[in-house]
């Protein structure tokens, strides 16, 4: 007899690892809005992330980046970061998830997989933060920032 993980792997037409990986989506989909995508987009190489604007620094933050890093760890090939925040964040969650990014256990900047983080964004807070983190301080990472989305594909794209 299958069980309920092998069912849905076969009908969802997932392997088991990208299964385990859905479920937190999953749990979410079905007990309400989404606060937070994570997307690996093969066509053009790269983990795209989105923190809605209910996402919760301080309870989901964790799990966040424990998924990224995951797609991160199963990638063969060096990945973009494209996130998408439309939250407002203070300036303490700017500073945690900076350092989570670049000194954390599941932090993405010295990767092997890791090729460039690219933020999508209209507060200035973040643009400034985001450029911030090709200092010395953060470890001197690639970052970019753009308006939309396409046009951080676009970049990609061109390159």
């Amino acid at each position: 007899m299958k069980s309920l993980m092998d069912m849905s792997c076969d009908k969802l037409n997932l392997s088991e690892a990208d299964f385990r990986l859905s479920l937190p989506f999953m749990r979410v989909a079905l007990e309400g809005e989404m606060s937070y995508t994570l997307e690996l987009r093969k066509d053009i190489s790269s983990v795209v992330a989105t923190m809605a604007k209910n996402f919760d620094m301080a309870t989901e933050y964790e799990s966040f980046s424990r998924e990224r890093y995951e797609l991160f760890e199963r990638s063969t090939q060096p990945l973009y970061y494209i996130i998408s925040i439309e939250q407002k964040l203070t300036l303490d969650d700017i500073i945690k998830s900076a350092n989570a990014l670049s000194h954390g256990q599941y932090g993405i900047s010295k990767h092997p997989n890791f090729k460039k983080m690219m933020v999508i964004t209209s507060d200035l807070a973040i643009v400034m933060a985001a450029k911030g983190l090709s200092s010395d301080a953060f470890g001197n990472m690639p970052v970019e920032v753009f308006a939309h989305l396409e046009d951080a594909v676009a970049a990609i794209r061109a390159s």
